[in-house]
């Protein structure tokens, strides 16, 4: 019976035990399937595992997804639970799971415990729709997940982004000490018994060659003892036969006059001699040392004559007492004191020489050190006296001669400024923008949307829906998925067009995209109710992350990400909007970017403001190149010196064979000595103005420079109201791939920027179409705002930094305003050039020389460019040149002073 019952207790053990492992089998292939479906693209449960995840742990969804997977394999593999003890390991886990949550999300703007959950939605709603994600790779969006944001929150609302940010790496640095505190511990015992069993030998080794000296010196003590002085001078050689009752004292051989006398002097001397002293320092060390030397000896001396008279009054002794044996005893070590004795004669004669050929090299450094000028020559003629090193250090120098520094002339040349390098404006100088809440009311609005595009292709019997939809900070995206067989040209027909805009009650903001970059479907883009701001704060720290500073922000598309551009790219930028459209803020945000991540002496602006108001904000700052210009004259003048450094910059160019400027720059570097050449940027605020009153030579100007300023580091960007074919020529339009249009009124305008329509259908405010080359298609974007407290802030902290330092050959074109009166252009308060009194030395200087140009009569007679234009015109009217060729050339008629008088 008892073994009845224990089969059967050991039966049912098995089947739980087998129990057990299948149950832990299953968990760890659940876990395996968890974490795998996600990575398959199902439409109905991997979508929303993804989707679970990614709201739980953003961007760590897939660290985590990776985790279960090694889990589930493990259940599966061991059959077994993993074994938990608590210990500082999973306490170190725990702080490094907070360091992810709250460094992933501390940064989000205006991140609060009271705004975490609106915020957090607001996130979620923009990536996803219907419990599914919109794009795997928007998942980023949502930084930590729900756990990043309420961990993200309580720090920051109580700690605020500083402290959040220390204690992040606190918790880093404690975490991984308390991980990897057993291989610490470990290697620290490792290390500790390394070192004590090297401290271990060495003792060993130190004990046995102590003792090896020691045996050492007993021995030589035993050999070299002398033997004591008898009266017939004869030594025992064995001292056993000697009497106890008498003394013998000893002298060790190193301790002898001459061994002490030669290794102590040689020793100090160079002591001396190895500081860079001065020579009388020199010769007053080496004199005491002397003076020691000297003690020492006669202390020998007479330690050596009292030893050699107890030697001899004792071996006297000894003579008395042991004369019945000395006539047995051999002659053995009187060869050896003899030969002492002569060494020690030689040993004197060495240190005497040593001590010649001291004096001597003293005697020549004294000579070659001291100056033929010596302004106390009483001094020299003292003997040394022990003095201070102060002292001694303050006669060497008024013993050399002094050199006499000539006064600066008055008209020295000074050194060319240069800029300090202070810190960049801080991103904390930007404000951020608070737009929480119109999200939920876009998303609803969307959802409307949905069924009123869906009814219009049933309506019109077109095979297509909205397959999903995207919510950006202007407009939102339908998605349209068509039926095979139903082509883009049906979906982009006028008359879905308009049924769309009449059926969301006369939308006009419904703009059709064929094409959508990246995706295979149609767009229909359809203005949202509630436009969210993109804050320039949000901008400029996606700029930051570019290396290139030349970088600036187009703006936000609708996928809510930072699009930016740099003008190396472009290399020129064609701005249009009218009024209202967000033209002047998308200029201001160009504008800031440059001036808060370039130096002066990297960048600089030249601003031309015929509004007189645009540009007020950057009066005097750094950056600027010249004076920002109101004057229609004075900017065309400018443009014109504007071609004349870049012709300059391309001879120093080819001087050094190079190409661009960005090798120039890297040039500079390993020659300070060279020139520098900043980067200059052009602005041009409203372009129809320079246009409207002297359009031939802008357009000659701005054509150069947009043909050629590129390599020479010149850029433009050209700004208008009225991008009419007047204003913006093909000529232009031809050298300026790179263009922005704002909202226009009209297709035509549209057309004459982006050479397509659109332009007309756009929000304002900032929503905009842009053509760059480097995008290779038309992206709507939504700029960064950027407030006029921004400006102010960031304007007063670089005027704080220095003072700007204008180009003296961009100063030239402010006398014309002086010479012309208060209205800036002399040639309406002058009927012509004949009544300026420079006219007649200008009109022989012409015909003499043959030479008729603008610039020409500005360089040699230092006036303004209207003045010398009029003076030109005066000498044209009265035939002493004419104008030739199409790029109006002058050309000198009269050959001397009789075809035409002068007087």
């Amino acid at each position: 019976m008892d073994d009845n019952n224990a089969l059967e207790n050991t039966i049912e053990e098995r089947k739980g035990f087998f129990s057990k492992k299948v149950a832990i089998f299953l968990y760890g292939l659940l876990l395996v399937l968890l974490s795998v479906i996600p990575f398959f693209n199902l439409d109905g449960l991997s979508s929303f595992l993804l989707y679970v995840f990614a709201y739980c742990f953003g961007v760590y969804t897939y660290l985590i997804l990776v985790l279960l997977a090694l889990l589930g394999l493990y259940l599966i593999v061991a059959r077994k639970l993993p074994k938990l003890k608590l210990n500082f390991a999973y306490l170190g886990f725990i702080f490094l799971i907070l360091y992810a949550c709250i460094v992933s999300s501390y940064k989000i703007p205006g991140l609060t415990i009271a705004d975490f959950p609106h915020m957090f939605n607001d996130a979620v709603s923009s990536i996803s729709s219907n419990l599914k994600l919109n794009s795997v790779l928007d998942i980023g969006e949502l930084s930590g997940g729900f756990l990043g944001y309420m961990f993200g929150s309580i720090f920051v609302t109580g700690l605020g982004e500083i402290g959040t940010l220390i204690f992040c790496i606190l918790f880093l640095l404690i975490g991984s000490v308390l991980i990897i505190r057993r291989p610490i511990i470990a290697l620290c015992v490792f290390l500790r018994d390394l070192s004590s069993k090297r401290k271990a030998k060495r003792t060993s080794k130190e004990e046995v060659i102590h003792e090896e000296t020691i045996q050492s010196k007993v021995e030589t003590s035993v050999d070299t003892t002398p033997s004591p002085i008898l009266k017939t001078g004869v030594l025992f050689s064995d001292s056993s036969n000697l009497t106890s009752g008498v003394k013998i004292e000893q002298v060790e051989p190193s301790k002898t006059r001459t061994g002490l006398f030669h290794s102590e002097e040689q020793e100090e001397f160079k002591m001396s001699t190895s500081a860079p002293v001065s020579p009388f320092f020199k010769e007053y060390q080496l004199s005491k040392n002397r003076i020691e030397n000297d003690k020492e000896k006669e202390e020998s001396l007479k330690v050596n004559e009292e030893k050699a008279e107890m030697k001899k009054e004792d071996a006297i002794n000894l003579d008395r007492a042991i004369s019945p044996f000395a006539s047995s005893t051999p002659l053995i070590r009187e060869e050896d004191s003899r030969k002492e004795e002569t060494e020690e004669k030689e040993k004197e004669k060495e240190t005497i020489e040593t001590e010649e050929k001291e004096e001597e090299i003293i005697q020549e450094e004294k000579q070659e050190e001291i100056k033929p000028e010596v302004k106390d020559m009483s001094f020299a003629s003292k003997q040394p006296s022990p003095l201070s090193s102060s002292t001694l250090q303050a006669s060497d120098e008024a013993i050399r001669p002094t050199k006499k520094e000539k006064p600066s002339p008055v008209n020295a040349v000074t050194k060319p400024f240069v800029f300090k390098k202070y810190p960049f404006p801080s991103i904390s100088l930007l404000d951020d923008v608070n737009d929480y809440g119109k999200l939920a009311i876009n998303q609803q609005a969307a959802q409307d949307k949905v069924d009123v595009i869906n009814g219009v292709f049933y309506k019109l019997g077109i095979g297509a829906h909205v397959y999903d939809y995207t919510i950006g900070p202007s407009v939102t995206r339908f998605n349209i998925d068509r039926e095979p067989g139903v082509k883009i040209s049906e979906i982009t027909n006028q008359d879905v067009l308009s049924e769309c805009q009449v059926d969301l009650c006369g939308d006009m903001s419904v703009r059709i995209e064929g094409v959508v970059q990246g995706q295979k479907y149609a767009g229909i883009e359809v203005g949202n109710p509630s436009p969210m701001t993109v804050s320039f704060k949000e901008a400029f720290a996606e700029v930051m992350k570019s290396d290139d500073k030349l970088t600036f922000p187009l703006g936000k598309n609708i996928s809510n990400k930072i699009i930016t551009a740099s003008l190396n790219d472009m290399p020129h930028l064609l701005i249009a909007g009218t009024t209202g459209s967000g033209k002047s803020v998308f200029v201001h945000s160009i504008l800031m970017s440059l001036i808060m991540r370039n130096y002066p002496d990297e960048l600089k602006l030249i601003l031309i403001d015929p509004k007189k108001v645009e540009f007020v904000h950057y009066l005097n700052i750094p950056h600027l190149y010249c004076p920002i210009s109101d004057s229609v004259v004075d900017s065309v003048a400018i443009l014109k010196k504007l071609c004349a450094e870049m012709e300059r910059r391309y001879t120093i160019l080819s001087r050094y064979s190079l190409t661009k400027l960005q090798s120039y720059h890297k040039l500079c570097k390993e020659r300070p000595e060279l020139e520098n050449l900043p980067f200059i940027v052009c602005v041009i605020d409203e372009f129809a103005d320079l246009m409207g009153q002297d359009p031939k030579n802008v357009e000659s100007y701005t054509q150069r420079l947009a043909q050629k300023a590129r390599a020479a580091g010149i850029y433009l960007i050209i700004a208008t109201q009225r991008p009419t074919v007047k204003v913006i020529t093909g000529t232009i339009k031809s050298n300026i791939p790179a263009r922005v249009s704002l909202y226009l009124p009209s297709g035509v305008d549209s057309r004459t920027i982006l050479d397509e329509i659109g332009a007309e259908t756009l929000l304002g405010h900032g929503d905009l179409l842009a053509r760059i080359p480097a995008l290779k298609s038309i992206v709507r974007l939504q700029s960064a705002f950027v407030t006029d407290e921004d400006m102010s802030r960031v304007v007063s902290y670089l005027k704080q930094q220095c003072a700007p330092q204008f180009n003296p050959e961009f100063l030239n074109f402010e006398t014309s305003n002086e010479e012309g009166g208060e209205g800036g252009d002399d040639s309406a308060h002058r009927s012509s050039g004949f009544d300026d009194e420079l006219y007649p030395d200008i009109k022989r200087f012409v015909i003499e020389n043959h030479v008729a140009s603008t610039s020409f009569l500005q360089r040699k007679f230092s006036i303004g460019y209207s003045r010398a234009a009029s003076l030109l015109d005066a000498l044209e009217e009265d035939g002493v040149i004419r104008t030739v060729g199409a790029n109006n050339r002058k050309e000198v008629v009269a050959t001397s002073d009789d075809d035409i008088d002068i007087d």
